[in-house]
């Protein structure tokens, strides 16, 4: 028989001790960063990339842009070959922003990047 402590989480019982606990704990002390970046079918880069991360800083604050400026500057500089495959892009851009957060503010956030193809 399976044992253990379970949580309540809206209506449903989940364990305390499970992945979906830990990764909330995670974001609770390290934040959650999303990235978003459009890309055509060549592996261009179309537009500006985004940047949110609710509660590591404000949606207005300086840190964003600059933060949004490196991390185009990282995706620019990445072979146009990786830029095309959609999942390694996700998982590169992923990567680069996690770095760029992590000199900034001493943390490893959670993070996601959705890749829109254009």
């Amino acid at each position: 028989a399976v044992t253990g402590r379970l949580a309540v989480d809206g209506s449903r019982l989940i364990p305390l001790g499970g992945a979906l606990m830990t990764a909330r704990r995670r974001m609770l002390f390290n934040g959650v960063v999303v990235g978003s970046i459009a890309v055509d079918g060549a592996g261009r880069l179309c537009g500006p990339s985004r940047v949110t991360a609710p509660g590591l800083f404000e949606a207005e604050d300086k840190a964003r842009e600059e933060i949004e400026a490196e991390f185009e500057g990282i995706l620019a500089d990445l072979p146009s070959a990786l830029r095309r495959d959609q999942t390694a892009l996700r998982e590169s851009a992923k990567s680069a922003l996690r770095r760029v957060v992590g000199r900034r503010y001493g943390k490893r956030p959670m993070v996601d990047v959705h890749v829109l193809q254009v």
